[in-house]
Order: structure tokens, then C-alpha cells, then sequence
């Protein structure tokens, strides 16, 4: 299974255009960062497990992007990181 992390950067001039990239190592995107490749970066993981219920900000973000709204994965529950099964 590759490792890593997926990138995804994004024009916002009339373009529009994206372009979708593996990185071996999340410094790579810093040092784009830093050089002034990239404008700004954000990072898409859990921070936060819940014990019982859905996360706010998973519920939230579904509500708000509509049709969109089964691209956002809630994260799991912190009592299933532990599991041997489901």
C-alpha cells in the first residue's frame, strides 16, 4: 500500500484548474510552502475522536455543501480504533 499524503492544489484565477499529487513526506508541502510555490495549505485528517457521537464539524459540513455532502468521511468513533472486527 503506497504511503503518504495526497495533495491537491488549486488555481484561483479564471482557469479553475486542479492537479492531484502523492507526496512521500508531508515536508515536501511545507518546503512549497515556504518557497512560495504554494499560497497556502490546508490538512484534511480527524483531529478529535468522539466516544458516542458524530463529530459537530462533520455534521456540519455536510449540511452545508449539499449535494456534495457524502464526500466527508466522519471520523470514527474513538471505542472502534481498538476493535479486532466490526
Amino acid at each position: 500500500m503506497p504511503r503518504g499524503w495526497v495533495v491537491v492544489t488549486a488555481t484561483l484565477d479564471r482557469a479553475r484548474s486542479a492537479r492531484v499529487e502523492r507526496v512521500e513526506r508531508l515536508d515536501a508541502v511545507l518546503a512549497r510552502l515556504d518557497s512560495g510555490d504554494l499560497g497556502a495549505a490546508g490538512i484534511d485528517i480527524p483531529i478529535g475522536l468522539p466516544e458516542s457521537e458524530p463529530r459537530w464539524c462533520d455534521v456540519e459540513a455536510r449540511s452545508m455543501i449539499g449535494p456534495r455532502r457524502s464526500s466527508v468521511f466522519p471520523a470514527p468513533l474513538r471505542g472502534l480504533l481498538g476493535a479486532a472486527t466490526l
